[in-house]
């Protein structure tokens, strides 16, 4: 803030009245701390000269009036020379040192006389800017009294030079050193300085405690140089504009949001609040804003300031306070740390935190939405003050599908896109918002040919993923010319493939609160396509997939692997994904087999989450033998998958290998692949990608087919324990 002597930039609205409300203050200070003791101080006359002006060489010839006629002659050098303010000072500090007492208590009388002189004369009516200010801080933001003082303190200290020059810098009343001192001029006791420093002006961080003292914040200097509530609203909070943005009714409950509607337009003497919470990107933000809209209320967001809660607080209170007496809603984003705030080393800072929250809920009439991604740890007696909360959860790819083609169309672009490239699109988990800003920015850019729109729309897809989550997992794509050919599987997977459609259509339609679940067990030797498999059910059912290995579960803390079993059941049926747990033995360990208690309620807990559970999940093992006997009954089908038949080694050998050599695939290399024993989609997919980089003519059939035939001795050797007959 810039400092001021006689005049300064911040009171070029209304110069006179600000520096007389800063001058009558600063005359209440003096009057406070001029004593025998401070009058000996040369620093406090820069003060009372600035405050009586061209009156001041009236108090030092008044002064000089008291001297004896040896005295007189002894100054007379000081006295020709006191030709200006900084002269005349040193003159009268010179001649008090060495005066009795009674002339200082005299002369003290004496200035006491002149200043009040010059307080009449400054009298003014109504209010100046820098009180109208302060005192529009105090309404928005509950001040107390002696929190005022405080703030009038703080700004005169801050804004005017000579204020600062003394008060500040020699006095310390900003420190702890001086708060004898401060205690003078604020009139207050210690107990309600202490009061004050640990209060709102703190906590909304207009005042700042540092290095054993306090300062105005830059945020509190900001305040006082725009005292309009439209400053306040700029800085705390903003207006919602109004927009055309409609709710998303395939994200969102219907019912759900009519019952917000009616609870936010309702006029209630009793506050509504509004939890919004659930996935990161989810939509939150956006349906807030729509529901504003659709409210036909006057709608306000605080401001954000990340960074900083105290910040925040201070923007929920001037946002709150500010529109109190206007039937509106405010929104809250990024409310988490607000919320659950917790404090590691200080009971009292949480509990302070907890009652200005209680309070703020607690405030008649208010309507607030209030937006989180975790409420887990926001305390019972928080969330208690709920009207009501709406879960959102991340969409999943069939409804990002229809998401896509959702947006394309609003902004007319419904056959730019095919199919197939949807479908590519949709395995970014982003949300509508994400989807509609990439495609208005494509659009731009694209603009007027719309040239090249589908490549920028996916270069902004992949830039939005990267920055936040990262591409998409090519580990769970599955061989784009797969098929169900060729696999050597015990089972009717043409009719399972019908139930898994028909269970589909009902976890779609079905009452969400119904435990219903399809349990697949696919088992077999290494390679023979199980997890290939259940990552092309979801392809075909359009679900996305989360592949849950052993080493992504299991802790080496006691109790977190059941924890971990928990959360990946929970977030596939919240996310509405296939479920595939690969090296499933591992938690379906047999329970008689265990010599530890952790291995039983490992398995005990994976046995409880598969009756829980709603939705598909597909479990893959290699040893069958291994599972515990409780598991196997809780699987509707067991499928088994062996090594291929001769006609599937050629259906493999064609669809995956026959490309990469450059010579006739003819009957007698047919009759060789026929020949080869205990292969599986695994090996031709290893030899396939060993060769890959090959240019065909420096391949041939009965190289690959070597190769597979090492492939397949290897498994061998391992069924005979490793051993070889003879040298």
């Amino acid at each position: 803030m810039p400092k001021a002597g006689g005049q300064n930039k911040l009171l070029r609205s209304n110069t006179d009245k600000n520096e007389r409300f800063v001058l009558q203050n600063c005359i209440a200070y003096l009057n406070a701390l001029i004593s025998p003791e401070t009058i000996l101080h040369k620093e406090i006359f820069g003060v009372i000269s600035w405050i009586l002006g061209d009156k001041f060489r009236r108090v030092e010839k008044q002064l000089c009036s008291m001297l004896s006629k040896k005295e007189l002659e002894q100054r007379q050098y000081d006295i020709d020379n006191a030709n200006n303010t900084d002269n005349s000072i040193d003159l009268i500090h010179k001649i008090l040192y060495t005066s009795p007492k009674s002339r200082v208590i005299k002369f003290i009388t004496l200035v006491r006389k002149e200043i009040a002189i010059r307080n009449k004369s400054l009298a003014y009516l109504g209010k100046s800017e820098i009180e109208k200010n302060i005192l529009n801080i105090a309404k928005n933001f509950n001040l107390t009294k002696e929190e005022i003082k405080l703030c009038t303190f703080l700004y005169i200290t801050t804004a005017w030079h000579k204020a600062e020059e003394y008060f500040v810098n020699h006095l310390k009343c900003n420190a702890v050193s001086g708060r004898r001192y401060l205690k003078a001029v604020l009139q207050m006791a210690e107990k309600q300085i202490n009061t004050v420093l640990s209060g709102s002006l703190v906590k909304i961080e207009l005042c700042a405690i540092k290095n054993n003292g306090f300062a105005a914040t830059d945020d509190f200097t900001e305040l006082l140089l725009n005292p309009s509530d439209e400053g306040l609203e700029s800085k705390y909070f903003n207006r919602v504009t109004t927009n055309t943005n409609r709710i998303n009714k395939q994200e969102t409950d219907h019912q759900k949001t009519e019952h917000i509607l009616k609870l936010l337009r309702a006029k209630r003497q009793y506050a509504t609040h509004i939890l919004l919470h659930g996935a990161s990107g989810g939509g939150k933000t956006s349906y807030a804003h729509s529901i504003a809209n659709e409210s036909g209320l006057p709608a306000y967001e605080v401001a954000k300031n990340e960074n900083k809660s105290g910040g925040r607080k201070a923007a929920i209170k001037a946002c709150v306070n500010s529109t109190n007496n206007k039937d509106s809603i405010i929104i809250v984003d990024n409310a988490d740390e607000i919320l659950r705030r917790k404090y590691i080393y200080s009971k009292d800072a949480e509990a302070e935190d907890k009652y200005w929250l209680i309070n703020i809920l607690k405030k008649p009439a208010t309507k607030i939405i209030w937006i989180a991604d975790n409420i887990e740890d926001i305390d019972a007696a928080v969330l208690g003050h709920f009207s009501f909360s709406l879960e959102f959860k991340q969409i999943n790819r069939r409804q990002r599908i229809g998401a896509w083609k959702s947006i394309l169309n609003k902004h007319r672009l419904k056959n730019s896109f095919s199919d197939e490239e949807l479908e590519e699109l949709s395995k970014y988990p982003v949300n509508t918002d994400v989807i509609d800003r990439c495609v208005k920015m494509a659009i731009d850019i694209a603009l007027p040919e719309k040239n090249h729109l589908k490549e920028i729309v996916i270069k902004n897809v992949e830039a939005q993923m990267e920055l936040v989550r990262g591409k998409p997992n090519n580990k769970d794509k599955i061989e784009n010319n797969y098929s169900l050919e060729g696999l050597n599987v015990e089972g009717d997977l043409p009719t399972i493939m019908c139930q898994l459609e028909a269970f589909d259509k009902y976890l779609q339609n079905s009452d969400r609160s119904l435990n219903r679940n399809f349990n697949l067990l696919f088992y077999g030797p290494p390679g023979t396509g199980k997890s290939e498999l259940a990552r092309y059910i979801g392809k075909h059912l359009g679900r996305e997939i989360m592949c849950k290995r052993a080493s992504d579960i299991i802790s080496k803390w006691v109790g977190e692997t059941e924890q971990n079993i928990n959360k990946v059941f929970r977030q596939a049926e919240e996310e509405d994904i296939i479920l595939i747990i690969d090296e499933a033995d591992t938690f379906l360990y047999r329970r008689e087999w265990a010599i530890r208690s952790w291995e039983i309620m490992g398995t005990n807990e994976f046995l409880t989450q598969m009756e829980r559970f709603r939705g598909i999940l597909i479990c893959t093992t290699n040893m069958l033998q291994g599972l515990d006997g409780a598991s196997i009954r809780r699987f509707n089908h067991k499928i088994k998958f062996d090594y291929l038949k001769p006609e599937g080694n050629v259906i493999f050998y064609k669809r995956l290998m026959a490309s990469l050599a450059s010579d006739s695939f003819n009957e007698n290399i047919e009759n060789e692949l026929r020949s080869i024993r205990q292969l599986t989609p695994g090996d031709f997919r290893i030899v396939r990608d060993r060769y890959s980089f090959y240019k065909p003519q420096d391949l041939n059939h009965q190289l690959l087919l070597e190769s597979l035939t090492r492939e397949a001795g290897i498994k061998q050797f391992q069924r005979d324990g490793g051993k070889r007959i003879g040298f």
